[in-house]
Parts: structure tokens; sequence; C-alpha cells
């Protein structure tokens, strides 16, 4: 028999699940490839193409949809990635409009390329931001499943 007890503590096992998949392993591996991105090996690259995207949803972020391209052993790449989340994000139109203004397409960029896999690159190094963000999101889940889990109300028999 299924008890409110019971509901409750498989509520908190599902959160606590959430919080290992985006904090335990999802926040981890994000933050050790933007971590080896500032390693990665630099070719010259060319921006073929910007355009400035509004958010998908209210509260979102604005977006530089950015394209390049880069030459390596006479092999020419194609990639969109800002840093190794995807596009470059904004908190207003004015402040991508300008990162746009500032990559007119035919600009020379610097690219930062995976030496492992040389169709994988990134324009900027880092962005660990967002990783961290993964991280303190599932501890959050963490504190949150076991303030309910210590709030449970005694087993009846």
């Amino acid at each position: 028999m299924t008890t409110p007890r019971n509901r409750r503590i498989g509520s908190i096992v599902i959160l606590l699940l959430v919080a290992l998949a985006v904090g335990g392993w999802y926040g981890p591996r994000l933050l050790v490839e933007a971590r080896a991105t500032a390693a990665w090996p630099r070719a010259a690259g060319e921006v073929v193409a910007r355009d400035v995207q509004p958010p998908p949803k209210p509260g979102e972020s604005w977006r530089l949809a950015l394209r390049y391209r880069y030459e390596l052993d006479g092999v020419v790449y194609r990639s969109d990635r800002w840093d190794v989340h995807g596009p470059a994000l904004f908190a207003t139109r004015a402040a991508a409009e300008q990162a746009a203004a500032e990559l007119p397409p035919g600009s020379t960029v610097e690219v930062r390329y995976d030496p492992q896999d040389p169709a994988r690159a990134v324009l900027h190094a880092g962005g660990t931001g967002r990783a961290w963000g993964f991280i303190a999101l599932g501890g959050l889940v963490v504190l949150v499943a076991a303030r309910l889990l210590a709030t449970l109300p005694p087993r009846t028999s």
C-alpha cells in the first residue's frame, strides 16, 4: 500500500537522482571539458556568418549565433560553438549586438580546436561558469532533498 510518506520518500529519491545526474556527473564533465579548451592548439579562422537571436522563451538569454571556418593540414572545418556550451549568451539585446558588431563576416578569429578531434572547436577557452552553475544546482537539490528527509513524519505502525 502506498502511503503519503512513501510517496514523499519516492519524490525525494527522484530529486536525489536528478541532483546526482546534474551536479555529480553533467556539471563536472562540462567543467573538465571547459578547462581542457585552454590547452587546445590555436588556428586562424574566419567568421562566415553571424546573427543575433532573441531569447527562445521569456527570461532566457539573447544568443549570438556565429559560424566560422578554419583550416588544418588542408582540411576545412566549420563550427558554431562559442565555448564548450555552444552559442554565446547575453542578458540584453544590446550586449549581443555589440558582440556581433565586433565579429563581422570575413573577420579573422582565433579558433581553439581539440587535437584529438579537430572538428570540435571553440572561440573562447574556458566557459566554466555554466559548469559551476550545474554543480551548484545539483548541490542545492541535495540540500532540499536532505531538508525534506529531515521533515518526514515518523513512520506509523
